[in-house]
């Protein structure tokens, strides 16, 4: 989604679809990531315009301001470029997750595709995997670092639909 003004001038017809999932759970899973790939101090993940200064920051917050900065990019950019909702597609993990098939199968008839039934053959086994991870959040952040994202993110957890509860 940081690349949507260019794709959008590249490919005016281009049709965008953005995932978007509760900005707690996606920090708690960067943080793993970071710890996993290089050290709970290295940045990972994407790199939205502004990065380097927050990069003295705490983790978790970096890892907050990352997903808020992105979804604000994304939304700024959909609307700056003129794409109409038949071009931007917001899906929400969790209704992906409660609900693959049918939401994957709204998101390819919106997006005019066909799905044969050779793809929804091989599509099932995966889609009975997906599970909704949005949960382990609060066991995996401690008390201090929730204080922390919530005072980065909360305003977006709202703007996005997500509690800040």
């Amino acid at each position: 989604m940081l690349r949507l003004r260019y794709l959008r001038a590249v490919f005016p017809e281009a049709q965008f679809v953005h995932l978007v999932r509760d900005g707690r759970a996606v920090a708690a899973s960067m943080l793993r990531r970071r710890r996993g790939a290089r050290g709970e101090q290295a940045w990972w993940g994407l790199k939205p315009p502004g990065w380097r200064r927050v990069q003295e920051r705490p983790p978790v917050v970096q890892c907050g301001w990352t997903w808020k900065r992105c979804c604000q990019i994304a939304r700024d950019d959909a609307e700056a470029t003129g794409l109409v909702p038949e071009q931007y597609h917001r899906v929400r993990y969790e209704t992906l997750t409660a609900r693959p098939a049918p939401t994957l199968n709204g998101l390819i008839e919106a997006l005019g595709l066909s799905s044969p039934e050779t793809f929804q053959r091989a599509l099932r086994p995966h889609l009975s995997a997906l599970e909704n991870r949005n949960d382990r959040w609060p066991a995996r952040l401690s008390a201090t670092q929730q204080e922390a994202l919530l005072n980065e993110i909360g305003e977006a957890l709202e703007r996005e639909g997500y509690g800040a509860g």
